[in-house]
């Protein structure tokens, strides 16, 4: 027998979207200090912390305009502390957002200073996050060179956080390349300092990366063991983007399992809270975790949608592990679907993507160091001829150098004219979009209010005006056919189908009247009314059904309509066309999620 299932997953943003930026005091109070704060060093002070807060909550949009409006006001002061913090606050958001040559860009800048004023503690933050850039781009030999530069410092000076960062973070490059021993080593040590420290945050992120390698080992009890772990610090935290993150890698390994439903659920939570966030990175990610599962249940079309999507938005942040790994997916999958052409196609950009990444990555190591090496020659044989060059050979070099320095310099400015035009015109094409999809949302929400309002405007009228009417009618009727029955007896039969089909009219009316604006809802909570649905609908056929409603009260009225309307409607069916002789019916809530299956025995049509 085959089993016949109808999944409904309804995301549910009417709980206030602004709730953790409502409940944040330090918010509110630095936007009052801020306003009356003379535009000197302190309110510079004050637009940085705004940037932070806005970050930590992932209102990356907001947290820019605060940054730049400190970075701004700082160099008016001539302020430096204010000028590198807002440096770095602005190459963070970059990061987190997947911008990533605006990342190195302000964290280029911010090393810069920070050589300059000699605090090391900074300067190996700046190593750091450069680093961790670099592997973001898949360039793991630079973003190993910084982060070893990074931990000597930290160890020079003692700096236990950030020692343990630097382990964290040289274990992830040693996974990426397989080496699960060394990784675990290094995530381990990671972990105890965190733990000695008490760096909630940090404890969180090795849990995570643990439960990875254990993953990848196939071990997923215990990488379930290290994840649900990270999510319970994070729920404490709040931290959003580590949220997702646990999310999606509980997906992986309910996929990994072979459990996709479970799967999914977590994927779909992870990549709301991406877009919610703008996190581009992690939003391309859960697209290809999500089209693996669909592909894993053989539903290769949903499968090529997603893939497709987190194809299109790793190209646009240029995150090249990503591409690859999206690519060699689509092969296999048109593979299976018989789509040789398809599938080679994707398998040769596959196959140049991964040279692009490791083996120009090496071509490239080794061209720096020989112009590394022929520079420094060139050096030791310029200082060793120098004291025969006269004046005017040396003033005719200085000259070239110049003019050659000018035309570098000329190139380079038009080349981030280009740059910042497209960004600007892809930005401006982006708003529109959204601008778009906002107004249509409002739009569909006012079609939907509208509906309801007309169908319980026209219940109302069939109830009290024409269902009152029959009634009366029927009254009258009754009355008058009492005096004339016994005088006309030969018209009794059309006196008794004239009641009857005046009972049935009003029957019907009333019916029709409770079918447009359910009464059940308005009477009762939507629990009772489920199960008041299920009761009168499923009680005159031979069907079992079971009931498990665990979805808690405080639903909005038109959730609850949309809900209460689907499971009426699924009822019909099932009773009309499924031929089954059980049902099972399930609601429950996760989070902001509604989850509505209904199940039942019957047969499969083609």
């Amino acid at each position: 027998m085959n089993t016949f299932k109808i999944l409904f997953l309804l995301l549910i943003n009417t709980w206030s979207a602004n709730l953790s930026l409502a409940q944040n005091t330090t918010i509110d109070s630095l936007l009052i200090l801020v306003k009356t704060d003379k535009p000197d060093t302190s309110k510079a002070i004050l637009l940085n912390n705004l940037c932070r807060e806005y970050k930590n909550i992932g209102f990356y949009d907001t947290a820019l305009y605060f940054g730049k409006s400190a970075l701004q006001l700082a160099k008016q002061l001539n302020f430096q502390k204010g000028i590198a913090d807002a440096y770095n606050r602005i190459g963070i958001i970059y990061d987190n957002q997947g911008i990533y040559d605006k990342a190195l860009e302000n964290y280029f800048v911010l090393l810069k200073i920070r050589k300059e004023t000699g605090d090391k503690r900074s300067i190996a933050d700046s190593y750091n996050n450069i680093g961790l850039t670099y592997y973001n781009l898949g360039n793991y030999e630079k973003a190993l060179e910084n982060y070893f530069t990074s931990l000597k410092i930290r160890e020079e000076i003692r700096d236990e956080q950030g020692i343990a960062d630097s382990y964290n973070n040289i274990a992830m490059v040693y996974n990426r390349q397989d080496n699960h021993n060394k990784a675990l080593e290094n995530f381990f040590a990671s972990l105890k300092i965190r733990e000695e420290i008490g760096d909630k945050q940090g404890i969180a992120s090795s849990y995570i990366n643990i439960g990875t390698v254990f993953c990848e080992k196939d071990n997923y009890d215990k990488a379930l063991e290290n994840y649900f772990t990270a999510l319970k610090i994070q729920n404490e935290t709040g931290e959003k983007q580590g949220i997702a993150a646990s999310f999606n890698n509980i997906g992986r390994v309910y996929s990994c399992q072979g459990n996709y439903d479970k799967a999914l659920e977590n994927h779909y939570a992870s990549l709301k809270i991406r877009e919610e966030i703008g996190d581009k990175l992690g939003i391309a990610t859960s697209f290809y975790n999500i089209g693996g599962v669909y592909a894993d249940r053989l539903n290769y079309a949903d499968a090529i949608i997603w893939l497709q999507k987190g194809l299109d938005l790793a190209k646009e942040i240029g995150a090249k592990d990503l591409v690859m790994v999206l690519y060699e997916e689509l092969s296999d999958i048109s593979k299976k679907m018989s789509d040789y052409k398809k599938a080679y196609q994707y398998h040769f950009l596959y196959s140049q993507i991964k040279d692009s990444i490791f083996n120009e990555k090496s071509n490239k190591q080794v061209a720096e160091l020989q112009i590394n090496y022929e520079t420094e020659k060139k050096e030791i044989k310029i200082e060793s001829q120098s004291h025969k060059l006269s004046e005017q050979e040396l003033i005719i070099s200085r000259s070239r150098l110049l003019i050659i320095l000018i035309t570098i310099g000329f190139l380079l400015l038009l080349i981030l004219g280009w740059v910042t035009f497209s960004r600007y015109k892809i930005k401006k094409e982006s708003k529109v979009k959204s601008e778009m999809l906002s107004h249509q949302e409002v739009l569909t929400k006012a079609i939907i209010e509208t509906q309801e309002k007309e169908r319980k405007r026209i219940a109302q009228d069939l109830h009290d005006g024409v269902g009152h009417k029959l009634t009366i009618l029927k009254f009258n009727f009754e009355k008058i056919i009492e005096g004339v029955r016994s005088i006309l007896p030969d018209q009794k039969i059309i006196f008794d189908q004239t009641e009857k089909i005046l009972d049935e009219t009003h029957k019907e009316v009333r019916t029709l009247s409770h079918s447009m604006m359910p009464k059940a809802l308005q009477e009762m909570e939507f629990a009772g009314a489920v199960s008041d649905l299920a009761e009168q609908t499923l009680a005159n056929s031979k069907l079992k059904y079971s009931l498990k409603n665990e979805s808690s009260a405080g639903l909005p009225p038109t959730i609850q309509v949309c809900l209460y309307r689907i499971l009426q409607e699924l009822l019909n069916n099932i009773l009309k066309h499924a031929q089954a002789s059980e049902i099972a019916i399930q609601i429950f809530k996760n989070k902001n999620t509604i989850l509505m299956m209904v199940e039942d025995n019957g047969t499969i049509r083609n």
